[in-house]
């Protein structure tokens, strides 16, 4: 018999469960070679982060609380009309909802802001937080680190664009817009029973293992996971404890570059400007983080656009963005015929946690084993999971 594991979570289960993961991974503490490696990695990683807090005068374990308040200290808020209503989920509350919206809205700026859309300036660098009525922190713009981060853009930009070039007698375009997209790591869905490894033609696949081994590439994977970190701490850890589960559960499947993200895009462009969507196969209470690059006027256009939220936001070349990807409209503004972007997401699809919350196995699989009160006991997770879901996202005030 399928065993029920009703995982269900709060914020003090989350948070307590980042303290035990601690920074190595236990089910790789094999052999004592390995435990070796792995401590010689944990003091380099050790010496690299003291000499950053000694340059930057900072303690380590202040640099997220210090980018966190700074966000209300300088009062770089956003605030809107949303509420938990506008933001739109299926049945079971794992997914966002298939509704399309009833407007889509415009590639252009002005006929955006001609809408009642609200034009949010971003230099790209310093963070802002975006929060619903009630003060609930539904988006960050995570912006980007300084020092030498900017080379690892500028590498990575020429990365994709090289990708891209070898992609131009492919045709491009896919559901998104009108550019070459290769996908990286693992999901679930789609009538499978279990996770998979997500699967591409040979020469996207090659394009995500090249990009997928870039040095410059693996720095921003690094820094979209650590910013999903700062901001969302209680659903990093939420994402970590389940994907762990996953990991031990089925070593053979691979994560790209975090233990927390399962998947990850690359959008080769040449001009990567999407069309209105909600990725709403993600998990509906998650955050997907978003990277442009490229060489083009951000003031102009690129733009990131969320729907339900009445924002047209500059999104210059290396920042980064974290949205809930599942349950907001997004989109990008058209940019100028000459130039070039692209971007870079990491995310996690609903059906993945739903598979570690019913035992490892699908809905079908646990009703058709479950006793009457299991049973009961799920149908009673799926009516309060959007709502525990949304718990964990943090308010405003807690960032001071």
């Amino acid at each position: 018999m399928v065993g029920f594991e009703p995982d269900s979570f709060s914020i003090e289960e989350a948070w307590e469960g980042s303290d035990s993961l601690g920074e190595e991974n236990p089910i790789e503490n094999v052999t004592k070679a390995q435990s070796r490696l792995q401590r010689r990695k944990k003091a380099e990683r050790a010496r690299v982060r003291a000499r950053k807090a000694e340059e930057s005068g900072i303690p380590v374990k202040q640099v997220a609380w210090t980018r966190r308040s700074a966000i209300v200290q300088t009062n770089a808020v956003v605030s809107t009309e949303a509420t938990e209503v506008d933001l739109k989920v299926a049945e079971g509350g794992w997914v966002g909802s298939q509704k399309k919206a009833a407007s889509k809205p415009s590639s252009d700026v002005q006929t955006l802001l001609d809408k009642g859309f609200r034009l949010i300036k971003w230099d790209g660098r310093e963070p802002k937080a975006i929060v619903d009525k009630v003060g609930r922190v539904i988006a960050v713009l995570a912006g980007m680190p300084g020092g030498s981060f900017q080379e690892a853009v500028t590498d990575a930009t020429a990365a994709f664009e090289a990708q891209g070039q070898r992609l131009a007698s492919e045709g491009g375009g896919n559901l998104r817009g009108q550019f070459h997209q290769a996908l990286a790591g693992f999901s679930h869905g789609g009538g499978t029973e279990r996770p998979t490894a997500t699967s591409s033609p040979t020469a996207y696949s090659h394009a995500s293992k090249a990009l997928s081994s870039n040095p410059a590439v693996i720095r921003l994977a690094c820094f979209q996971n650590q910013a999903f970190k700062t901001y969302f701490p209680a659903t990093h850890t939420y994402y970590e404890t389940k994907m762990l589960r996953i990991k031990q559960h089925h070593p053979s499947l691979k994560f790209p570059f975090v233990d927390a993200f399962p998947s990850a895009a690359f959008n080769m462009g040449p001009q990567t400007v999407c069309k209105p969507h909600k990725d709403a196969r993600n998990l509906a209470f998650g955050l997907c983080p978003v990277t442009a690059l490229g060489d083009f006027d951000h003031q102009k256009g690129g733009h990131l656009v969320l729907e339900e939220l009445e924002l047209v936001v500059e999104f210059p070349s290396g920042s980064t963005a974290l949205i809930p990807s599942a349950v907001i409209t997004h989109s990008n503004t058209t940019i100028g015929t000459n130039e070039k972007r692209y971007s870079f997401t990491q995310y996690a699809s609903g059906t993945l946690f739903s598979y570690v919350e019913n035992g490892m196995c699908t809905d079908k699989e646990f009703l058709r084993e479950a006793s009457k009160k299991q049973k009961a006991e799920w149908k009673g997770e799926r009516e309060l999971r959007w709502a525990k879901g949304l718990a964990l996202f943090p308010f405003i005030d807690s960032y001071q």
